[in-house]
C-alpha cells in the first residue's frame, strides 16, 4: 500500500481515476467487475494525505481499500478491495492517460 508517492507525482491522474470509479460505482449501467466494492460516497476531493489515511491505512478488514496505484507509459492501474469473512472482493482497473483519464479495461478481479 505504498502508492502514495505515485499518487502525489500523478495527482491529476489519480483524482481522475477516483472520479471515474465513483461515477461507475453508482451507475446501474456499469458492468465493471468489482464495482460493488467501491463506496457510493467515495471521497475524491480531500487532500491526498487524507485520502491515503481514509482508504489505505490502519485495520482494513471489511473496508474499501486502495491497495496500489501505478502509472507507466500512458497507463494507470488502480487496485482495490473490500474483504471480510465470507464476503467482499476486489479488482484492478486499467486507465489510459494519454489524453485525460479513460477506462481501458480490467486487469484482475476476485470475489472472496
Amino acid at each position: 500500500m505504498e502508492y502514495f508517492k505515485t499518487a502525489k507525482e500523478n495527482e491529476l491522474v489519480f483524482r481522475g481515476v477516483l472520479e471515474d470509479m465513483k461515477r461507475n460505482s453508482n451507475s446501474l449501467f456499469s458492468m465493471r467487475p468489482g464495482k460493488f466494492c467501491i463506496p457510493r460516497d467515495l471521497d475524491t476531493t480531500s487532500s491526498l494525505e487524507d485520502l491515503f489515511k481514509k482508504y489505505s491505512e490502519g485495520n482494513r478488514y471489511g473496508k474499501f481499500t486502495i491497495t496500489d496505484f501505478t502509472v507507466k507509459d500512458n497507463e494507470a492501474v488502480i487496485s482495490f478491495r473490500d474483504v471480510a469473512a465470507l464476503s467482499g472482493g476486489g479488482s484492478a482497473w486499467v486507465y489510459e492517460t494519454k489524453e485525460g483519464v479513460k477506462y481501458k479495461g480490467n486487469a484482475g478481479f476476485f470475489i472472496s
